[in-house]
């Protein structure tokens, strides 16, 4: 698998494995009863703006550089949007608290293992951005945009 792909599926398995107990020491840190926060439905590698799974973890790929590749540098640089949604309900403020407690532990669970396992030579999240999107069958979609940098060493 080239590097693209490697980058997306390296930070999904990392989260598939991760995200769990990332997900149990935000609830410890709260104060929630164990599960509160519940494990995503599904791990997308895709924008999926349609699905309407919850809460859904999705991640692709934006931008692909290959660092200084005229230098004969062997370094890669991705910088991938892996988002977390979770459909609302009546208590907007909850379901938008929700969304904060789940970028939360996606930080965790990436700054825990920076290689995501030995996979890549590293992985940062740089930003979080938040958002709200109106769906089919009139669900709201509450999102947080977790922005991750992974470096991939060429073969």
């Amino acid at each position: 698998m080239k590097y693209e792909e490697r980058a997306v599926v390296s930070l999904r398995d990392h989260l598939k494995v991760n995200l769990g107990a990332a997900l149990a020491a935000v609830e410890l840190d709260r104060g929630f009863t164990a599960g509160t926060l519940r494990e995503p439905a599904a791990y997308v590698m895709a924008n999926a703006p349609m699905d309407t799974r919850s809460p859904l973890v999705e991640m692709w790929c934006e931008v692909s550089d290959p660092v200084n590749y005229a230098t004969g540098s062997n370094v890669w640089l991705y910088d991938l949007s892996c988002a977390i949604s979770i459909v609302g309900d009546a208590d907007i403020e909850r379901t938008v608290a929700r969304v904060y407690q789940y970028s939360e532990a996606i930080y965790s669970a990436i700054r825990a293992d920076p290689t995501l396992g030995g996979t890549v030579a590293s992985a940062l999240v740089k930003k979080k951005s938040f958002d709200v999107f109106r769906g089919p069958k009139d669900i709201t979609r509450h999102i947080a945009l977790v922005s991750v940098e992974i470096r991939i060493l060429e073969d």
